[in-house]
């Protein structure tokens, strides 16, 4: 048996807990029940589907991991765009490679009410990914972006990454897009260039149809194509 003191109160728990300084190196997802309050469960880690990537994910995932390496404070990233446009794939590059350097990743996909302050109670570099945040965070059904300004503004002791993916930006608080203090990168997600339907096409093709990409390309001119 274990006995664990919080404040005045005493928690029994079996043999099995296991006490940590910090949080490890792993994927959460936040929870919450009305009995015990909020709590980080281990979830699967972010994969990868796609064996190559296209565009230059790779740079800025790295420009990102390396201004948080530098910063005292949070740093605050927005990924916007249209649906099935890369935010996604970027978002999970990004995780990976910060668990890779030995950061948490914590995956918030819904509203609680008094989110905002267990997210602030953890005092080490973690990264916070908000995914769909215009969805989840609904201003017009919640009226709780507001709530989360003080969290983003860094004045607790951790330092962490907060990522918001978001496909209508209109629905983001003008707080958020207007303050650099608060969300340093704002990466804007377009549809493919013509190189990248170029190179996608002959990776995925078979060398008989190359014949068919002019098409495809100067169809991608006329419609969005993600």
């Amino acid at each position: 048996m274990r006995v664990v003191e919080s404040g005045r109160k005493y928690k029994f728990y079996n043999n099995a807990i296991t006490t940590y300084e910090q949080l490890p190196a792993k994927t959460y997802r936040v929870a919450f029940n009305d009995q015990e309050g909020f709590s980080l469960v281990e979830t699967h880690d972010l994969e990868m589907t796609e064996t190559k990537v296209y565009g230059q994910h790779l740079e800025k995932v790295d420009k990102v991991l390396n201004v948080l390496d530098k910063m005292k404070r949070n740093l605050g990233v927005i990924l916007s765009g249209d649906k099935g446009i890369g935010k996604s794939l970027f978002s999970k590059m990004l995780g990976i490679k910060a668990k890779e350097n030995e950061v948490p990743v914590i995956l918030v996909d819904e509203y609680i009410p008094g989110i905002a302050n267990f997210l602030d109670d953890i005092e080490q570099t973690v990264m916070v990914l908000f995914d769909e945040y215009d969805k989840t965070f609904d201003e017009k059904k919640y009226n709780c972006q507001a709530e989360m300004l003080s969290l983003f503004d860094g004045m607790s002791a951790g330092k962490k990454l907060f990522v918001i993916t978001c496909n209508k930006i209109d629905e983001l608080s003008s707080f958020l897009l207007n303050r650099p203090g608060r969300f340093h990168y704002h990466f804007r997600f377009a549809y493919p260039t013509v190189d990248e339907i170029q190179a996608y096409m002959e990776d995925k093709l078979e060398e008989q149809y190359y014949g068919e990409i002019e098409n495809v390309i100067a169809f991608s001119l006329r419609m969005k194509l993600n």
